[in-house]
């Protein structure tokens, strides 16, 4: 339950922070299907936490925990979805991604795996780590 607590306070300070842009700019409806797996064996059972929310307005929704175990699949439609997932040892050991589609096309395909797991959508758009200018540095 510590965990769940943490994680609800990173996504929440996730949402307000100045440098996420989720929810700021109107975007489009599309389905998405996340998926969360064993990263050795994708049908072995692995225990996992996680905490999301999706919607037309991250802003409008309620945070949903889970205490699950490997595999997980979700599959809904949302203009923005923000989550994130760890394995209960806190080790590498599940693989989580997330997919779009729009009308009908596949869109966006992100795939990661760590001990901890953050994935963000808008509109189609999909991208996992935390967001922070230190993940892609200018050259100097």
């Amino acid at each position: 339950m510590r965990v769940m607590n943490i994680l609800s306070l990173v996504l929440f300070a996730l949402m307000v922070h100045p440098t996420v842009s989720l929810g700021q700019v109107e975007s489009q409806v599309c389905d998405y299907t996340l998926r969360v797996e064993s990263a050795d064996n994708p049908a072995a059972n692995v225990p996992f936490t996680g905490a999301y929310f999706f919607g037309d307005s991250l802003k409008d929704h309620l945070l949903t925990t889970v205490v699950r175990e490997t595999p997980f699949i979700l599959e809904f439609s949302a203009q923005q979805f923000l989550g994130m997932f760890q394995g209960k040892d806190g080790k590498n050991n599940i693989k989580v991604s997330l997919n779009s589609r729009a009308n009908g096309k596949p869109g966006a395909r992100v795939e990661g795996q760590g001990p901890v797991n953050i994935l963000l959508a808008d509109g189609g758009r999909v991208s996992w780590g935390f967001p922070s200018r230190s993940r892609n540095p200018r050259p100097r």
